[in-house]
């Protein structure tokens, strides 16, 4: 289209008389002299041109609707997935005859929009006595909190469940061999949290307050 054909069809549509159906007449052709031919439209021109802005703008406001759908399905799905917090608060060992209980101190929290399940587990870092170094794994006990009589702590169930954005601090329980400590050099202990699709989070520290229970 040749640009003064545009501004003569720009116009003419801006005038009430050809407002309405401007497009159409511009389609219909222009004269040699530059000027749009003298067009009268029938009823059913008319009524097609209004059916068909009718369905142009429909067919705006559905794709409009559907974009915000998407878009909220996808904020919907990322609020659903695993996404969970740690942090440690305190940590205690406690000696006994033939084995050391370790006590943690723990905050989870669950920023899911979806209620999640956890599991926990004591990584130890040693080294060795030829100097190799090894990791050892031990898993949450709370049904060894018997044997610590005098200690008055509200430890994690072995199944941690937590609803959506939910907070638990409570206490793990780890029963490890004294035998670890006597031939081996403890350097770093690590909790590990993982949930039912495999994400897990970790914190660590390298030293344990000594706790004193008599039994």
């Amino acid at each position: 289209m040749q640009y003064k054909n545009w501004l003569i069809f720009l116009k003419h549509l801006a005038t009430k008389r050809y407002c309405l159906y401007g497009f159409c007449l511009y389609l219909r052709g222009v004269n040699k002299s530059g000027v749009i031919k003298k067009y009268k439209m029938t009823n059913i021109e008319i009524c097609t041109l209004i059916l068909s802005i009718i369905a142009i703008l429909i067919s705006l406001r559905s794709s409009s609707i559907a974009k915000k759908s998407y878009k909220l399905s996808v904020l919907d799905f990322n609020n659903k997935q695993s996404n969970f917090n740690i942090y440690l608060n305190d940590s205690y060992k406690v000696k006994f005859t033939n084995q050391i209980f370790v006590l943690i101190h723990l905050s989870i929290i669950n920023k899911s929009e979806s209620k999640n399940s956890f599991n926990a587990k004591l990584q130890l870092d040693i080294k060795l006595k030829n100097g190799e170094q090894a990791s050892l794994y031990f898993e949450h006990l709370p049904n060894k909190k018997n044997n610590l009589s005098k200690i008055d702590f509200i430890f994690f169930e072995r199944n941690i469940n937590l609803s959506n954005k939910e907070t638990i601090t409570n206490w793990l329980l780890f029963e490890i061999p004294l035998s670890v400590y006597e031939d081996n050099e403890v350097e770093k202990y690590t909790v590990v949290i993982s949930d039912l699709k495999n994400k897990t989070k970790k914190v660590n520290t390298s030293l344990l307050k000594e706790l004193i229970d008599e039994n």
